[in-house]
């Protein structure tokens, strides 16, 4: 896996944006900073694994591109849907968590299989 500097840095710019408006956009003070912090998190990860890493193998390569866009696409309605209501602190961290952790697993394997 190499990493390309420039589309990471795109990748973290957008997601910054997307984290901020989320912090805008959320009405109850005391949760601005988790929806900012996770949603930055979540948005980060997913997208450098959809444009800003380069995977080895062709096949691989596609796999993960194509599931780490699905998961930006899930994260970013995830987080639009939280911003709007009041919501639990554990429910919001732990569905995210999991999506991530979800992503992170199928790369992980999907790189593992070397197709």
């Amino acid at each position: 896996m190499k990493i390309d500097i420039l589309n990471t840095l795109i990748v973290a710019a957008v997601a910054g944006l997307l984290a901020w408006g989320g912090y805008t956009m959320t009405d109850v003070t005391e949760l601005k900073v988790y929806v900012a912090v996770v949603t930055f998190v979540t948005l980060f990860t997913s997208g450098l694994l959809s444009i800003g890493m380069n995977v080895g193998e062709a096949r691989s390569a596609m796999v993960i591109r194509f599931t780490s866009g699905t998961f930006f696409l899930l994260f970013c309605v995830i987080n639009l849907v939280f911003t709007f209501f009041d919501f639990s602190k554990p429910l919001y961290i732990i569905i995210n968590a999991i999506a991530l952790l979800l992503l992170l697993i199928i790369a992980k394997s999907v790189t593992k299989s070397k197709m």
